[in-house]
């Protein structure tokens, strides 16, 4: 497929190559030859081509050979309200900075979307940089409040909390024979959920957790390393009480809890409903709101609930 773009000095031409299962090891061939480091070639073909579904398109856009931008597409198998729904899930979004503002961007976009298996929607975690890109294309927030991006730093909470608490590391097949049927987006059985967390370059901790007589479930992981030397970021893959998503100030109980078994003290990203909280409280108890949202394009009339989304549901490290 040719695309041509004008812009106001120049007048170039790009061209948009989608890449497949199939095309694997010539995919790995390319993205080596446009300097990408092994570890990040092995997550896209993890990510993409290694799932049970295994129908995830590697989106670029090409001037020459060259790669100018690209993005990723995902088919996932989502439960709402008991049944099943197929949707597509877009994201890494990229455009190389020598080609930026000549509307590359919106074109990647266009082109992910141009999915033709029978779906119900699409969704996305954009920042605040590409949000508007989004909404050009009919995508909207699901909620302001609710599934909100969090990061809690132990270093900045002035509250300090005393309490009983008792954690278990699990196995990740007791791990999973306790939370498959709990609250997520994603159709969880054995086959998707060894996937998830089995991604090679990340070790997942699965726990169970007893808090003020409260019982908690989660996967958690360290922070990757940073490329600019900031402090790792940890990351509540997902987290469950009474099956669904506990609530925020749970969710810094359990970070505390694991931060003291790890003995580390960096900041940890994790999903909440921040409805009944000021800034001014979540400030006092070291917990910023990060600029992203989850991002949906319904494809029906029918309202959407997304409020079961946990970040295992679209983050793969």
């Amino acid at each position: 497929m040719q695309i041509e773009f004008n812009n106001k000095t120049s007048i170039e031409k790009f061209y948009c190559k989608k890449w497949t299962y199939k095309e694997t090891s010539k995919l790995k061939k390319f993205l080596k030859k446009n300097n990408f480091p092994d570890y990040r070639i092995n997550r896209i073909i993890w990510t993409l081509f290694q799932s049970p579904i295994k129908k995830g398109i590697f989106v670029s856009i090409l001037e020459s050979s060259n790669l100018v931008a690209f993005s990723y597409v995902i088919p996932r198998n989502f439960i709402l309200n008991k049944k099943k729904y197929k949707f597509i899930e877009t994201g890494e979004h990229f455009t190389n900075a020598k080609y930026r503002k000549k509307g590359l961007f919106d074109k990647i976009l266009k082109n992910s979307l141009t999915y033709r298996d029978s779906i119900r929607g699409f969704i996305t975690t954009p920042n605040l940089s590409s949000r508007r890109a989004y909404e050009k294309l009919g995508y909207k927030i699901f909620d302001r409040n609710q599934n909100r991006f969090l990061t809690y730093d132990p270093k900045k909470n002035k509250i300090k909390n005393n309490y009983y608490k008792n954690i278990k590391e699990l196995r990740r097949d007791e791990y999973f024979k306790i939370t498959k049927n709990f609250r997520r987006l994603n159709e969880m059985n054995k086959k998707y959920f060894d996937w998830r967390f089995g991604n090679p370059e990340i070790k997942y901790h699965f726990y169970e957790i007893f808090i003020n007589e409260k019982l908690f479930y989660c996967a958690f992981r360290l922070g990757l390393p940073s490329p600019d030397k900031r402090p790792q970021v940890n990351v509540i893959a997902e987290a469950f009480f009474n099956e669904s998503k506990p609530k925020l100030i749970d969710m810094i109980s359990i970070i505390d809890v694991i931060n003291n078994l790890h003995k580390i003290f960096t900041p940890t990203t994790f999903i909440a409903d921040i409805e009944s909280h000021s800034t001014k409280w979540m400030g006092s108890r070291g917990v910023n709101i990060k600029g992203y949202w989850l991002f949906y394009k319904n494809l029906k009339k029918a309202s959407l609930d997304l409020n079961s989304y946990q970040l295992s549901d679209s983050d793969y490290g």
